[in-house]
């Protein structure tokens, strides 16, 4: 009977002594599965490994490719210098946008702009008149899709093998002149003095290639 009661006491000390054994390696068990839980892990291992490829460049899209380019520039001074003995008023050259509306095509081309008064052109139908006869004496044809007129303004082109010709007369009230919105303006009192006219002509030259 002792010797059962010593061996249980003995027992029941190896079991506390085990006990405190898995007791002391219990917490730093939990300590470090805590830190593993709380690493970010990487999405790829290898991201900043200098064997890694980089990007792929994007590829660059091709710039639009103009319709219309400009005259040569001694054309267009010169075509400048005829429209100004025709019409009897100071013409501007420049270099500037082209936009063919008919066939949705655009670039740059010559822009010859002249001003004036009803003192210095009759009516627009008569500055078209006078620039037509000027453009098929140099050979140009005209074009009648691009023709449009009313009251105060009338529009055409002229062509010339590869070359387009925009031509456009117009004016407007100047700005004392009070006409009745309901009353049409060819009805409206407008001295030639108070007509203020614009004349521009757009000419480009079209890419053969792009033909």
């Amino acid at each position: 009977m002792i010797k059962a009661w010593k061996n249980w006491i003995k027992g029941m000390g190896d079991r506390q002594e085990k006990d405190a054994v898995v007791r002391d390696w219990q917490v730093p068990l939990i300590i470090l599965g805590l830190v593993v839980l709380a690493t970010p892990c990487s999405a790829n291992p290898l991201a900043n490994s200098p064997h890694e490829p980089g990007p792929r460049p994007q590829a660059t899209p091709l710039l639009n490719r103009s319709d219309f380019i400009p005259l040569p520039k001694t054309q267009c001074q010169g075509l400048q210098k005829l429209l100004a003995q025709k019409l009897k008023v100071r013409v501007s050259f420049a270099i500037g946008a082209f936009q063919d509306g008919i066939h949705q095509k655009s670039g740059t081309g010559c822009v010859l702009r002249a001003t004036g008064t009803g003192r210095n052109f009759t009516s627009p139908a008569t500055v078209i008149q006078e620039i037509g006869a000027l453009f098929t004496e140099l050979g140009w044809g005209e074009d009648p899709s691009y023709a449009a007129g009313g009251p105060t303004g009338m529009a055409t082109a002229y062509r010339r093998s590869n070359n387009l010709a925009i031509v456009q007369a117009e004016w407007e009230p100047a700005s004392e002149v009070k006409c009745p919105p309901d009353q049409p303006i060819a009805d409206c009192a407008i001295t030639p003095e108070q007509q203020r006219y614009r004349i521009s002509l757009h000419l480009g030259q079209r890419q053969r290639s792009l033909r």
